[in-house]
């Protein structure tokens, strides 16, 4: 057959240029990684706890945790199975290697969420559909019908299958129950209804591959399940993404998705969302319009995600038919570019709204700005965009068919609950959007809990004594929540500006009133993985680390508990195995960590210092000797004794001499009368450290490290129990735009109480330390708590340690 060799030459000049193509290092384009999901056949099935009304469709409901678990499921109408009354099915396509999070409602007139057995809502169920299956479950309650009886407990450990290394931080979910295993990978759940459920076991940050197998629960029986999960590989995973010809120029795109890394806190917050966008990584902006981002990914993940210029909800991107979007991506054992397209931010033919404030010349350089919306409840902050000159912008895409007549703040930092600015247009701290065709302008007069005060008091005539070895420290605040976490490191920097060595660090577990128990809760705690990033942070700043954990009492405190249970021989032998448990998770993470110290004690070890007015067990004194032994066979630093100051110095137990050194909580009483002078402060000051601080170092005969809690209260020197304040509660942040009207704010009179107190200890060289309790890390404020952040009494702190440190 004749051949035509004409088009040869051109054929030959493609290649070519392909070939020069490559070695300019350019690739043209590339249509990016395409999944091909292979979709199984999945049946779920639930039993309910009784007949409903035939009005009422029982509805599978799969939920959408990156738009926010209520405003974006997927609801599947049920059937019932055969003759059967009580047990309904839907069978549903849904593609292999998905980790599905569903929980069953009854949708009537309302939408009833069904319940546990203590009659709380089941925030989700969680399914790895690996193949073909039935999934049979069983409804405990309704809000309104009778709930099953029969319960039982599971528990157990989870270790790395390679090297049989417990693994701490894991989602153990079960019948709509969950909880998080500890540093030695052991968890608990209670209250679980009987029959058979599905166990899973889910790495939050999808380190290991998901865990699952189904698990038999027998009425009033313990049911043990000890097993490993496999870790995985990381792979780079780059998203590219063009935007509509309507997005700001330059606008921050955040890429938001179900694991740690991109947002999620596996925690309820406002509106019952659990993304917060402020932790999720920012896109990076190109000339064309396009982003991108390069993120390390685990093999095999299934990642829900979704690009945003807001959070999950609000300003994320949209579906052609304005419906919220969320992808799904299944990452494979390769290196991958995923190309994708956002289709519209709004919904029809809806237009944008953008909001601009004018914010205060004297709000801290480090403060970024958020609005917090409220269509119906405070939902979570959503960051603004600085525009410079003072100036913050937001432009809302959608939805906006619910902004009209809601209601608006603006927040520093987030902590809408603490700093809301006080609105030129209101005079008050909120105002209302009564029109969605102008550009809203607000400017902010004032914040609350924040104005800038300079100290009064010239300290040019300090006489300063310089100690090198001296420690001056914050321990920080230990109420953490989860919106705290990107503004954290912003304090660390301002400690090691001002000279601070050193910080003491509070992680927390909650102590569930109910169960009794003592937990990781990501509602009140934040992650080890969390931990261990603000350590870091700290430490690169310069500052040495002391871990302190500390447990949280929600609804309550460590006093409240232990009066209710004092006398309860057998509570004291159930907390102290728990409390044991918690302290040795933070001693391994204080070793892995390499901080410079770790202290146990405070509140909750108060009854064991003097254990002769409560019922403790006879051998309660050998296991605290024996939990600090077990301390030092897992941590080489140094280990503290916290110690309330109102303890008996001379009758301390025996183990008390175990610790390298004691940190004394001291709430100064410094004066027996109102609007004391500095020079009786000082005078007070030097008597107390005298005796009642001497006493306890000469009875332990160990470094001393004073601890300072005094709230920036008017009477405050007098001592928080001479004016019925309990100091402890003053280290939470309380509203000092609205005071209490039987307390005034009174940053001076906190001022001189340090001022006094460093003057008096600055020359006495058996204290090795000194340092400031309750320091809030996400905001300066302008408040009644103990915190001098941004308060006079961090400005003397400053000057003196730019004196002692040479």
């Amino acid at each position: 057959m004749k051949q035509n060799h004409r088009s040869l030459p051109w054929l030959f000049l493609l290649l070519l240029g392909s070939f020069l193509l490559q070695l300019s290092g350019c690739s043209g384009y590339s249509p990016g990684y395409e999944p091909d999901p292979v979709f199984a056949e999945v049946v779920f099935e639930t039993t309910l706890p009784a007949l409903v009304d035939e009005n009422t469709i029982v509805q599978l409901e799969i939920l959408d945790e990156v738009s926010c678990l209520n405003f974006n499921p997927t609801r599947y109408d049920m059937s019932l199975k055969d003759e059967v009354e009580t047990t309904y099915y839907v069978r549903i396509p849904m593609p292999i290697d998905s980790v599905v999070k569903y929980r069953y409602v009854l949708n009537s007139s309302v939408i009833n969420i069904e319940k546990d057995l203590s009659g709380n809502d089941i925030r989700y169920r969680m399914v790895n559909i690996d193949q073909p299956m039935v999934i049979e479950d069983t409804v405990a309650a309704w809000g309104n019908s009778p709930s099953l009886t029969g319960k039982g407990q599971i528990s157990g450990y989870i270790v790395d299958a390679t090297n049989n290394a417990p693994i701490s931080s894991v989602l153990v979910t079960i019948a709509g129950l969950t909880t998080y295993t500890a540093v030695d990978g052991s968890f608990t759940i209670n209250n679980v209804p009987i029959g058979e459920h599905m166990l899973v076991a889910y790495s939050p940050t999808g380190e290991y591959q998901v865990f699952q197998q189904k698990a038999i629960i027998a009425d009033a029986t313990q049911t043990p399940a000890v097993f490993t999960m496999q870790p995985v590989l990381f792979v780079n995973v780059t998203f590219n993404v063009s935007t509509p010809s309507n997005t700001i120029k330059g606008a921050p795109i955040r890429l938001l998705g179900n694991i740690l890394q991109l947002g999620n806190t596996f925690s309820e917050l406002d509106a019952g969302c659990s993304v917060i966008a402020s932790r999720a990584p920012a896109m990076t902006y190109h000339e064309d319009g396009s982003y991108s981002l390069t993120l390390s990914l685990p093999v095999g993940l299934d990642l829900r995600y979704k690009y945003s210029l807001g959070d999950g909800f609000w300003n994320a991107e949209r579906k052609k038919n304005g419906s919220l979007r969320i992808r799904q991506l299944v990452v494979p054992d390769y290196d991958i570019t995923v190309n994708d397209t956002i289709s519209t931010w709004l919904v029809g033919d809806e237009q944008p709204l953008t909001i601009r404030v004018k914010i205060p010349e004297t709000t801290p350089a480090s403060d970024m700005i958020s609005l917090q919306i409220n269509p119906y409840v405070w939902m979570e902050a959503l960051p603004m965009w600085a525009l410079g000159n003072n100036e913050w912008l937001l432009t809302i895409y959608s939805p906006t068919d619910i902004l009209l007549g809601s209601t608006y703040r603006y927040c520093r930092n987030e902590q809408c609950e603490i700093s809301e600015g006080l609105i030129n247009a209101t005079g008050l701290t909120t105002s209302t959007i009564n029109s969605l065709s102008d550009t809203v302008f607000d400017e902010i007069l004032l914040w609350n809990t924040y104005q800038p005060v300079s100290v009064s008091t010239d300290l040019r005539i300090e006489n300063i004594q310089q100690n090198p070895n001296f420690i001056a420290g914050a321990e920080l605040n230990p109420n953490a929540e989860p919106s705290w976490q990107p503004y954290s490191s912003w304090a660390f920097v301002d400690l090691s500006v001002n000279k601070f060595n050193w910080v003491y660090y509070e992680p927390t577990w909650t102590y569930n009133t109910e169960e009794n128990t003592i937990s990781f809760d990501p509602q009140s705690d934040l992650f080890w993985v969390d931990h261990a990033a603000n350590i870091n942070h700290a430490q690169s700043t310069g500052l040495k680390v002391a871990l302190f954990p500390q447990v949280q009492y929600s609804r309550t405190n460590a006093q409240e508990v232990i009066a209710a249970n004092y006398q309860d021989y057998y509570w004291w032998s159930s907390w102290f195995t728990q409390y044991r448990q918690f302290i040795l998770n933070f001693v391994t993470q204080a070793a892995q960590n390499n901080v410079s110290s770790f202290i146990i004690g405070g509140d909750e070890v108060l009854p064991f210092l003097n254990p002769g007015s409560y019922n403790l067990p006879s051998d309660m004194e050998t296991k605290m000797s024996d939990l600090l032994i077990e301390i030092k066979t897992i941590y080489n630093g140094d280990i503290g004794i916290a110690i309330p100051f109102l303890s008996d110095p001379s009758n301390l137990p025996a183990w008390v001499n175990e610790a390298d050194f004691i940190y004394v909580q001291y709430s100064p009483q410094l004066a027996a009368i109102d609007n004391p002078t500095l020079d009786e402060l000082t005078q007070n000051a030097v008597s107390v450290m005298d005796s009642q601080i001497y006493n306890f170092y000469t009875s332990i005969q160990k470094p001393l490290i004073l601890g300072i809690n005094a709230p920036s209260i008017d009477g405050s020197a007098r001592g928080c129990l001479s004016i019925d304040v309990n100091c402890d509660d003053y280290t939470t942040i309380d509203d000092g735009f609205n005071p209490n009207t039987n307390y005034t704010i009174d940053v001076q009179e906190q001022a001189d109480i340090y001022l006094a107190l460093l003057r008096a200890v600055n020359q006495r060289t058996w204290i090795s330390g000194f340092v400031t309790r309750g320091y809030f890390s996400p905001l300066k404020v302008y408040d009644y708590s103990s915190s001098i952040h941004g308060k006079p009494a961090e400005e003397i702190m400053s000057y003196w340690l730019n004196k002692i440190f040479p």
